[in-house]
């Protein structure tokens, strides 16, 4: 977990260390890490964790009330804290609300739903742009910020209101080699998804700008021994990714070009395109897939009516007695249009309809 700060009113004598909306101080990156092993984007988000000041004539660091936050004390009373330590447990409340609010909702749900409310700041975006710009100024931002920082009323918003499909779903990732028993599995099913947007609707929108959100939520059985021997990719149990139907085609023509490239071996099967913020190469490690496919219309998203959900090995692969094991997973797509109540717009056409 790592730490963000809006924290930054100092006496007249210091600055903050951090300004309003960055990095918190206390806060370390993936920035550093071993490019060779393709390691997950670390954090997953950014949370509340406090801030420093340092003394504008001896520049010596310095810590005050108003850059920290206000907790219980074991002693029964208040005190003050800061650091990741402050950040995580902010989002440990924020996954018990909506827990609370929502006791239907896996675990894998609840994750999915805090980083789908995930944004960036204005001063997250001006660090990570600078001297970069695309897939670089992307790669930045992951790597410092992870999806952004996460907003509890946008959160329940999306579990409640707005225009979001939320699916809890299981998978067959590995399914038994019958054929051919020297290999212990062979990869299992995948899942199609329609998206049940009302396409009339997004239509008589045409030009009006939208975005889509994605995200893929899932729990491995991890391997601790892979890290020790450098083999990253046999640290999870499984692996699941999605791909977006694009415009072009129908259900059956997107089923199809995931199901050839499983059976192609391809690791990355949807096509890079500066239309989506970070990509698949970026968004596909770890446990949690999170993407934003931005700069198109309503119209367009009126024709990309499906997610499919595909797996991938890891150790059980290997293991021919853990194949055959079913995996749950949690899918949250939603469609955002700034310009445009769409929610207001849907729920009226479906009132008139019933």
């Amino acid at each position: 977990m790592a730490a963000c700060t809006d924290l930054a009113d100092t006496p007249a004598t210091h600055t903050a260390l951090a300004p309003a909306g960055d990095l918190s101080p206390w806060s370390r990156t993936a920035v550093n890490w071993e490019k060779a092993h393709r390691p997950p984007s670390k954090p997953d988000v950014v949370y509340e964790g406090g801030n420093r000041m340092s003394d504008t004539a001896s520049h010596a660091l310095g810590d005050s009330p108003k850059l920290c936050l206000l907790t219980t004390s074991h002693n029964g009373g208040l005190a003050m804290t800061a650091q990741t330590s402050a950040a995580t447990a902010g989002i440990a409340g924020m996954a018990a609300r909506l827990q609370k609010a929502y006791p239907r909702l896996w675990p894998e749900t609840i994750r999915g739903l805090i980083v789908h409310s995930a944004e960036h700041t204005q001063a997250m975006r001006d660090r990570a742009s600078a001297g970069r710009q695309g897939a670089e100024m992307q790669k930045a931002l992951l790597q410092r910020y992870g999806y952004g920082r996460p907003d509890r009323a946008v959160a329940m918003q999306n579990a409640e209101d707005a225009l979001t499909l939320i699916v809890q779903g299981t998978l067959l990732p590995l399914r038994s080699n019958r054929a051919e028993r020297q290999e212990a599995a062979i990869l299992g099913y995948m899942r199609f998804h329609e998206l049940p947007w009302p396409i009339e609707v997004l239509q008589e929108l045409e030009g009006t700008r939208a975005e889509m959100r994605v995200t893929l939520s899932y729990f491995v059985e991890p391997n601790p021994a892979a890290v020790l021997t450098g083999e990253l990719a046999s640290y999870p149990s499984h692996v699941l990714d999605f791909d977006v139907m694009r415009p072009d085609e129908s259900a059956e023509d997107a089923i199809a070009r995931v199901n050839h490239a499983l059976r192609a071996q391809r690791r990355q099967i949807q096509a890079e395109s500066p239309d989506w913020t970070f990509g698949p190469r970026a968004r596909g490690r770890g446990g949690l897939k999170h993407d934003r496919l931005e700069n198109v219309t309503a119209a367009d998203l009126a024709r990309m009516g499906g997610v499919s959900v595909f797996p991938g090995k890891g150790w059980w692969g290997t293991q021919f007695e853990r194949v055959e094991q079913q995996v749950r997973y949690s899918l949250i797509v939603s469609i955002r249009t700034p310009e445009v109540e769409i929610y207001n717009e849907i729920a009226n056409a479906i009132e008139v309809e019933t």
